[in-house]
């Protein structure tokens, strides 16, 4: 128990740590998540399901981060992870959801020349992991790690071109965005067929015999694609160059750090392990809480329901006795049940029109027990008298045995 406990409280000590290190990014990650989903809520409002698809893809973006650290065991440095989520809430939601890339024509290019950056780092960091694994004995130079660093780059950035084509060509969306041209050379253009491009200018389009008035010829996608890969290879070649300088001087630069990911010792791995099963246990003990709640919840509602149905049959109980109590005093009125108090033993009883008869407004009760028509023959023989055919005394009647005469009633 004692060596679980001490495991536990070195667990905490990790995760409060980790946690520590990575405040900036944590409040920028739960920021970032909290937009997205304001920006969701309006778009189904607006009915807009496409970017509702889009705010959809951010959120699952934004887990790759936390994917690579938990599962691959990858560290990110917080400058690489706080650029990537910019990356995405940039691309997504500014550029196609707030339409950036229509209103800032340098949008685009900024996020392409910051992907071929980051592929650059990550591609580097993937073959200086490689270089520094003890079980591979290929030792590669700074030189041509950096440039298998520039070419992973480019071919991110040349699927990624791919990807919008097959976009635009299958779902008819416009990804690889439109140029307007003024001019437009094509060897289809010779008259003599050779292959000799000739250079026309444009000043009109007439399409399926309508006039288009956009000022020159639409390019479909070509010159977006090409500046795409273009400022791709700056962001690539940039880095690269960075990264061989980081290579030859190790441990002086801290600037490239930043960038490139590494590997997690069995430390970092365990303390990871740590975080995960801490973050584990309180996910359980809550579940446990709210599973007690519920049920002392529910032992409430018992424990109320038990008492409606022992009230109920109280209820019922008073209810029969008093239909009974009335039954066998010959009243329509209810039957109080009335005490002698002490040092009272003179009932104020209404004078009534009792009938001559007196045996007909008597109840002979012994000694105080008996019932007077309207009341209960109370104490030595205290009779209050109220109701029809009680014969009331203006003192109260006195004897032993409780018998009510009369006294000096008005008959």
């Amino acid at each position: 128990m004692r060596n679980r406990k001490k495991e536990r409280e070195h667990a905490k000590q990790e995760v409060v740590s980790y946690a520590r290190s990575h405040k900036k990014t944590t409040v920028l990650y739960i920021v970032l998540r909290i937009l997205v989903i304001l920006v969701m809520i309006a778009e189904i409002f607006n009915d807009n399901w496409n970017n509702v698809f889009l705010c959809v893809l951010t959120l699952v973006l934004f887990m790759i981060p936390v994917f690579v650290d938990r599962k691959l065991h990858i560290a990110l440095p917080n400058t690489l992870e706080v650029i990537i989520l910019l990356f995405i809430f940039a691309a997504e939601i500014m550029g196609e959801i707030n339409e950036y890339y229509l209103h800032y024509p340098g949008w685009d290019d900024m996020l392409h020349t910051m992907n071929g950056f980051l592929m650059a780092a990550i591609g580097f960091s993937l073959i200086d992991i490689l270089n520094q694994n003890e079980r591979i004995s290929v030792q590669m130079s700074p030189a041509f790690v950096a440039l298998v660093a520039f070419c992973f780059s480019m071919t991110v950035g040349v699927l990624w071109e791919f990807f919008e084509f097959g976009m635009d060509y299958f779902t008819h969306t416009d990804m690889q965005k439109d140029t307007i041209l003024t001019s437009i050379s094509s060897v289809l253009l010779n008259p003599a067929g050779r292959n000799v491009a000739v250079t026309i200018p444009i000043d009109s389009i007439v399409v399926n015999g309508e006039t288009w008035n956009y000022g020159g010829y639409i390019d479909i996608g070509l010159y977006d694609t090409m500046s795409d890969l273009f400022v791709n290879f700056i962001g690539a070649v940039v880095f690269s160059v960075i990264g061989m300088f980081y290579i030859k001087g190790r441990g002086k630069g801290t600037f490239a750090r930043r960038f490139i990911p590494k590997m997690k010792t069995e430390e970092e791995i365990r303390q990871t392990e740590a975080e995960d099963k801490v973050r584990r246990e309180k996910i359980s003990q809550s579940i446990e809480k709210e599973i007690d709640h519920l049920a002392e919840r529910n032992n409430t509602l018992e424990r109320l329901e038990k008492f409606d149905a022992e009230r109920g049959n109280l209820l019922n109980s008073m209810i029969n006795g008093q239909e009974q109590g009335v039954r066998h005093g010959g009243l329509n009125g209810p039957v109080w049940d009335l005490r002698e108090r002490p040092g009272k033993k003179e009932g104020k009883g209404k004078k009534g029109a009792g009938k001559k008869d007196g045996a007909a407004g008597v109840d002979a009760a012994g000694e105080g027990g008996g019932h007077e028509a309207g009341g209960h023959t109370t104490g030595e023989g205290h009779v209050p008298g109220e109701g029809d055919g009680h014969e009331a005394g203006e003192g109260g009647a006195k004897g032993a045995s409780g018998r009510n005469d009369g006294g000096d009633g008005d008959r």
